[in-house]
């Protein structure tokens, strides 16, 4: 009948309506966890390139006291401010992180600026990058660099994608304060990255001028301890 007709009609129309409804609705959500995605690809990207320089650079020597002099203009900023007088560095805070890191000590230099102290601290650490490279030989020095810094890379990225994983499970409750996930994810995502780096710069720098480096022997004996409870994406590293 008539009436018949135009009832099929109008519930054919209310389930295509609802069917584009969910479309778009399932659409929004795929775009959104891509976003999401994206975020961790530039992450990714970063220290894929990090990695590959490393594999293949060359120069490995410049390429780390270069991150030395940016690790030495960090700590002089943060103990011995451009604003601060000199009577007013925070010579404690800068002799414990220097002796943490470096073979050298604050108190064997006689400085009277923060230039001054930046520039022997360069030095001392440059002086002391190429004594154990003529110690150990300009090639072992190259492969020890190189392996030190692909074991922080490795090892603290595959910790980051774990806290990353845990960062992305938790960061949906955000939008109960009226927040967006989104935005919140980006921004921590950010700043948990810089620290990575950071850390990752820091610990092989440590490494590289604590440590000395092992024979092939020993080191095939390290890389044979079975390595458990890997993230997934660990097989991409190698």
């Amino acid at each position: 009948t008539l009436g018949e007709g135009a009832l099929t009609k109008l519930l054919t129309r209310t389930i295509e309506r609802a069917q584009r409804q969910v479309e778009a609705h399932n659409f929004d959500i795929r775009k959104r966890l891509l976003e999401y995605d994206n975020i961790m690809n530039r992450q990714r990207q970063v220290i894929y390139e990090d990695r590959r320089e490393i594999l293949e650079g060359e120069n490995l020597k410049e390429e780390i006291l270069k991150m030395v002099e940016e690790l030495i203009d960090e700590m002089v900023n943060e103990y011995a401010g451009k604003d601060v007088h000199r009577e007013d560095w925070d010579i404690k805070g800068l002799e414990e992180r220097i002796n943490h890191i470096f073979p050298f000590s604050l108190s064997d230099m006689s400085v009277s600026d923060r230039d001054e102290l930046r520039d022997r601290m360069i030095r001392e650490a440059r002086e002391a990058y190429e004594a154990k490279e003529r110690d150990v030989g300009q090639e072992a020095m190259k492969e020890f660099v190189r392996h030190v810094f692909l074991q922080f890379t490795d090892g603290k990225w595959k910790d980051h994608l774990y806290a990353m994983d845990h960062l992305r499970e938790g960061i949906h409750y955000r939008a109960y304060g009226e927040k967006d996930p989104l935005i919140e994810y980006q921004h921590e995502a950010y700043v948990m990255f810089e620290d990575l780096k950071k850390r990752i710069v820091e610990d092989t720098i440590q490494a590289i001028f604590r440590l000395r480096p092992v024979s092939e022997e020993m080191r095939g004996v390290f890389l044979r301890v079975p390595q458990e409870f890997l993230h997934p994406e660990a097989a991409r590293l190698g």
